[in-house]
């Protein structure tokens, strides 16, 4: 399916590009739904196999800072700050979200004909794609805070002579057109 190799696509290029920031010693997070299957893409793999020591894997609800919706979401990364933007709703603060008569309506449930329960987008799934102002705000925060207590001076990054190609990570396997992202 042409719609799955594109998506395939897209990992290898990210997985690229972060690889490439690593070495350069650019800080970068990556943020993904709670639910996301990235990280058993081969490529994600790969970069875990050979840079996870850097990595930071946070976990974080968008609802602590909206209350409109719970939305756990994963915060991938290398900035030194991340794991402070993990911040999980406690189980009261989760349902005051949920009783919040405001909240979005993210997602629909259903039977289907078979009688199995689904789940498709709701109306306001699309205006939950945005960051709130006050995760923004968080996070600049803690960015401004890392700025000045930093020690760290600049530093070149890696050598870019140990090139993570597609030929050093591998071909892509025919296991990865049924990997659906």
């Amino acid at each position: 399916m042409a719609w799955v190799r594109a998506q395939n696509a897209l990992v290898a290029r990210v997985v690229y590009v972060l690889i490439l920031c690593i070495k350069r010693g650019i800080k970068f997070i990556v943020e993904q739904p709670w639910s996301s299957i990235v990280w058993q893409h081969p490529r994600w793999r790969y970069l875990e196999k050979k840079y996870g020591h850097l990595l930071y894997y946070v976990e974080t609800d968008m609802g602590i800072y909206m209350l409109e919706l719970v939305k756990k979401t994963v915060l991938v990364g290398t900035a030194p700050y991340l794991p402070s933007l993990g911040n999980v709703l406690s189980p009261a603060g989760r349902q005051a979200v949920l009783a919040n008569p405001n909240k979005k309506a993210t997602a629909k449930r259903y039977v289907d004909t078979e009688g199995n329960v689904r789940t498709q987008g709701g109306p306001d799934l699309k205006g939950t794609e945005h960051y709130s102002m006050m995760f923004g705000a968080r996070h600049a925060l803690l960015y401004k805070s890392h700025l000045g207590s930093a020690a760290e001076t600049q530093v070149p990054g890696m050598s870019l002579q140990e090139c993570d190609s597609d030929s050093e990570i591998g071909d892509e396997p025919e296991s990865l057109s049924l990997i659906h992202i």
